[in-house]
């Protein structure tokens, strides 16, 4: 019933019990891993949302607010839910397309990114669900990841199907993404580096099973690549040491 197609663990360290995982069904399921036994119980769930009606893409934790969990569907929605509530999602961003990977700004607390399947990035203000407040075109086909770059509150990052990384800035004019990676093949997630705020990690969606590092300074080449992985790696994140 609990098939996950995602999952996130909680980022505060007053909540490393919570795991939220994303369900092939529609289900977003929150799990206290204090409570979970080899014999899973209904006692074991913190709660569980049937509010997406088709396979959910992502989970995403609010990275200031320990309460707030976004979830993406492929029903064109992004759900958030406020774990102090009862009574499913608190509110529902109409995406007129299928959502792929959704992420709240650590900058601005009221701001999330959602990733489409029609290239671009909607950003959202949480306070009003009707419209979101900017739309940037940024890929040719779905955007798999976004990532908010860590100083810099105009910036995020998103990669895609079309094999490139595009950094977004929401205070551009014309909406539209501006420097570039190119990879060989699809890229499925991409992360910045705590420290070097040039720098960001890929990882493809197939055909290439490395790890890249790029330096937007030098965005043609690699800066340098590993492969601890014979088959494709499905995520990818940084230690507190950059590493």
């Amino acid at each position: 019933d609990y098939g996950a197609n995602d999952v996130s663990w909680h980022p505060s360290p007053n909540f490393r019990n919570l795991m939220a995982t994303a369900g092939t069904t529609g289900y977003v399921v929150v799990w206290n891993l204090d409570n979970v036994s080899i014999n899973t119980s209904s006692n074991d769930r913190v709660t569980k949302l049937t509010d997406h009606n088709q396979l959910v893409n992502r989970v995403s934790w609010h990275p200031t607010l320990p309460h707030i969990l976004y979830s993406c569907s492929q029903d064109k929605t992004v759900k958030m839910c406020d774990l102090r509530e009862s009574g499913g999602s608190r509110a529902t961003f109409n995406c007129q397309q299928p959502v792929r990977a959704v992420s709240g700004s650590p900058h601005f607390p009221n701001y999330l990114a959602a990733a489409t399947d029609n290239g671009t990035c909607q950003v959202w203000d949480i306070r009003k669900d009707t419209m979101y407040v900017n739309r940037v075109s940024a890929h040719n086909g779905p955007v798999y990841d976004i990532a908010w770059h860590p100083s810099d509150a105009q910036l995020f990052a998103t990669c895609g199907r079309d094999g490139t990384v595009k950094v977004c800035n929401l205070g551009a004019r014309d909406n539209k993404s501006g420097a570039s990676i190119r990879c060989i093949g699809g890229v499925a997630r991409t992360v910045w580096h705590p420290e070097q705020t040039t720098q960001l990690a890929t990882i493809c969606q197939q055909f290439d099973a490395r790890i890249q590092l790029w330096d937007l300074d030098s965005p043609y080449v690699a800066l340098r690549h590993c492969e601890p992985h014979t088959l494709q790696p499905t995520g990818i994140l940084f230690n507190e040491r950059g590493e």
